[in-house]
């Protein structure tokens, strides 16, 4: 079944190719430069894509008190041999579905709304603990091989995020540096033909170095680094580092020698998620944080790039132990809150790159993919936020738009700032 499936699912993917390629438009993959990146999990499985398991839908079996998502998703136009069933019946008695990031015809989906809707392209996070396994590897590989052909195919870019939650503190580094050798001598990862490049160089990035409650310590993190970029004909550097990166305190670890990390990065990019979550708290994030990390990276004189995290809401309810406290922690105001974070820090004409957390996370309700739109779309007994949580009216596509608003500005389209959302198209 799993191998009818992904040729069946391969087939479409080439079919859906030919039929949505384009030359126009096509990213230039040569700069982070004026860029809009989205984080792309590609973590979800089902049974019927031969891993025996519901990875990052369920727990352990389809129900809705075992859920780890917060958002459900909105399948409409998604081909049988996308879906997955769960046995679960909506309020509406139809079948509740989910889908596989194995699938590539569903990856392909992905990647042409991101063309669609102008984002230039993905950070593909790769989980350093699912490279401690055989098969870990191999379930990561081919979500790699389907962005690779889905990137291809839509004219978007990518590059690879290893995130090291979770990994073994004793291996996490060579697990990493073996991975991403074998990447580029056996996958020739850097000469794919959308594989981002800035400053002349391939793009790798480490998400997880210097927090608190993530393996590694400076020693650690400085052999990393320094192996990543003694990459025959070097790499550009992106650190996902933690929002008091600079000053060592609150999510960042104290230790004086993280400075000497951090500053081997060629691009910083401090985690966001959860930090604020209105506009108050928003603009004293501004003060406290942004500007002056700006400000640091500029007297630094090492010429440092600076890629904030922006996120249009938080909910981990189900995934965060069924705790009440976190469903629609930070509400997404109907989008407001999304535009809001990257409005003003596009006005100042300092930030030049962007990074939205994340395309497709369900399970922390941060997904700007199409989502469902109320209850009857969801399984029985479910608690999950949907589209038109407090009262909005959008359609499906609604966060891809905004992100194509915002991917418009930082190409340059700066009349667009001063436009409320509410002068948007709706599709």
């Amino acid at each position: 079944m799993l191998g009818l499936r992904l040729f069946l699912g391969s087939l479409l993917a080439v079919l859906f190719a030919s039929n949505c390629a384009h030359s126009e438009g096509v990213v230039d993959r040569s700069t982070l430069s004026h860029k809009h990146v989205a984080g792309y999990q590609g973590w979800f499985n089902c049974p019927e894509d031969g891993g025996n398991s519901w990875h990052h839908w369920f727990r352990n079996k389809p129900d809705a008190d075992a859920l780890v998502v917060d958002l459900w998703p909105d399948l409409s136009g998604f081909e049988p041999e996308e879906v997955c069933q769960t046995g679960l019946k909506t309020s509406s008695g139809n079948e509740a579905k989910v889908f596989s990031s194995q699938f590539p015809s569903v990856v392909l989906r992905h990647f042409r709304w991101m063309r669609e809707h102008d984002l230039d392209g993905a950070a593909l996070q790769r989980f350093v603990i699912a490279l401690q396994s055989q098969e870990g590897q191999k379930r990561r590989d081919r979500v790699l091989h389907n962005v690779m052909r889905a990137s291809q195919s839509e004219g978007r870019a990518f590059f690879v995020m290893y995130d090291i939650s979770g990994a073994d503190p004793d291996r996490f580094v060579d697990t990493t540096l073996d991975d991403w050798r074998r990447l580029l001598e056996s996958e020739r990862l850097a000469g794919h033909p959308r594989y981002w490049h800035h400053g002349g160089k391939p793009v790798v990035a480490v998400w997880g170095l210097g927090f608190k409650g993530r393996p590694g310590s400076v020693d650690q993190a400085k052999r990393l680094v320094a192996a990543l970029r003694a990459t025959p004909g070097g790499v550009t550097l992106i650190g996902g580092v933690p929002t008091w990166w600079r000053t060592l305190s609150g999510d960042a670890k104290p230790e004086p020698g993280w400075a000497d990390v951090y500053a081997q990065f060629d691009i910083i990019s401090p985690w966001s998620v959860g930090r604020y979550g209105d506009e108050r708290s928003w603009k004293m994030h501004l003060v406290k944080a942004v500007e002056p990390d700006i400000e640091a990276l500029a007297l630094s004189g090492r010429g440092t790039s600076f890629m904030p995290v922006i996120f249009p809401g938080f909910s981990f309810r189900n995934g965060g132990g069924n705790d009440e406290a976190r469903f629609d922690k930070i509400p997404r105001r109907c989008g407001e809150f999304y535009w809001m974070q990257a409005r003003d820090l596009l006005k100042s004409g300092k930030v030049t790159m962007l990074y939205t957390a994340m395309l497709d996370e369900f399970d922390e309700g941060t997904a700007i993919i199409p989502v469902a739109e109320s209850e009857e779309e969801m399984p029985r007994g479910a608690k999950l936020i949907t589209r038109h949580q407090s009262g909005c009216a959008q359609p499906s596509d609604w966060y891809l738009q905004i992100a194509g608003r915002i991917s418009g500005v930082l190409h340059g389209e700066r009349d667009l700032l001063e436009k409320p959302l509410s002068s948007m198209f709706y599709r």
